[in-house]
């Protein structure tokens, strides 16, 4: 789970969905519908680290 905490539309947020979703190891990635600040990701940990998942949001400026 990553929390992203700005403020972001929905067009930036699929976006980084999808970006999440085409990552190597990543099996799924969605946002929860009740809190659009959290992103559940189920990945496989022998193909990518949280710690690359993580990079991905914040090399986008994002503060997670």
């Amino acid at each position: 789970m990553i929390h992203i905490n700005e403020n972001i539309d929905s067009t930036s947020l699929m976006d980084i969905e999808d970006m999440m979703n085409h990552t190597n190891g990543v099996n799924d990635c969605y946002m929860a519908q009740d809190n659009l600040h959290m992103m559940a990701i189920s990945y496989d940990g022998a193909k990518v680290s949280s710690t690359t998942l993580l990079h991905k949001v914040t090399d986008r400026n994002l503060h997670a």
